[in-house]
Order: structure tokens, then sequence, then C-alpha cells
């Protein structure tokens, strides 16, 4: 493994790193570039984190048989809480994600982004039948939400040839 580049923009680093794969099944000698980038804790990023895992926390801590699956999207004065819920708990979710806006200390109208008075849209609703079937389950065995998955995403200099990237 070899670092390509360390850059910082403000609060991002990225990184690329040099992979390579010396398989010993083939002949084949294969170099990828792995990319990878951190934030601090005032970005977009870490803000929605915090936020959906607030919505989450609330939820179990009032019903731990709740089943959440939320996103959260931030932009400058707005916040949009998404997805589907299936809890006997009932939250006052604005007040959450004002709060933990405050305690990462955006409290102040002079940085545009402000928990006392930002705009905060929920769309979360009850949790549709058929994930339902997924994740409700006698035997733990059995349960899954049937629409959980990875994804890897490659960069490629000229034609993709799918048979090169096996996981």
């Amino acid at each position: 493994m070899k670092l390509l580049e360390k850059i910082e923009i403000g609060n991002i680093w990225k990184v690329e790193l040099l992979i390579n794969n010396n398989n010993n099944n083939n002949n084949n000698n294969m170099s990828y570039i792995f990319t990878s980038e951190s934030v601090s804790e005032g970005h977009p990023d870490k803000v929605v984190d915090q936020i959906s895992d607030a919505l989450i926390d609330n939820f179990l801590a009032f019903d731990p048989d709740s089943k959440v699956a939320c996103e959260t999207l931030v932009t400058t004065g707005q916040v949009i809480l998404a997805g589907e819920v299936k809890s006997k708990a009932n939250l006052d979710v604005q007040k959450i994600a004002r709060d933990v806006i405050n305690n990462i200390g955006y409290n102040k109208s002079e940085y545009m982004f402000d928990g006392n008075s930002c705009g905060v849209l929920s769309a979360i609703h009850e949790q549709s039948s058929d994930i339902n079937q997924g994740v409700d389950k006698n035997k733990p065995e059995e349960q899954g939400a049937g629409d959980q998955a990875k994804y890897i995403g490659v960069g490629v200099n000229g034609p993709f040839k799918p048979e090169y990237y096996r996981y």
C-alpha cells in the first residue's frame, strides 16, 4: 500500500491510497486507488448523522421494539427528516432535531443555520407493510430488512470491464 495523495480542503481530508492486489490464485497484479474523506463535527454530514442517531435513540428509549429507517438532510436554514417508522412511541422529532443542532453549536442566526429558528420538515411516516414483513418475525434468524446492500464505486479510465472488479 502506498500513499498517493493527502489533501486538506477546509474541514475535509481526502486520502488516496494505491493498493496492490497480489492474489496467489492467478498471475494478475492489479492496483486499486482507494479514496476516503474525513469531516469535522460541524460538517453537514456529521450534523445529519447526529440528528438521525438521536431520532433512533429516542424511538428505542421509549419503545425498544421500534423499527426505524430514517434519513436526514440539512441545508442553509432547513432540516428535512424522512423515512419509515414502526413504533408505539410518539416523539416530537422537530424538537429532537433542534436540540441536536443547538448542542452542536449552531445556535446563532449569523451562522445561517440556527437550531432555534431553522425550518424542520418531517416526512416520517408509518413503516410500509412490505418492509414490515421482513423485519417483524418471531424467529430472529428469519428477520431481515430485505433492502440492505453494500455498494462499492469504481472509477475507470476507459471501458468498464466488470470481470476485473470481483469482490
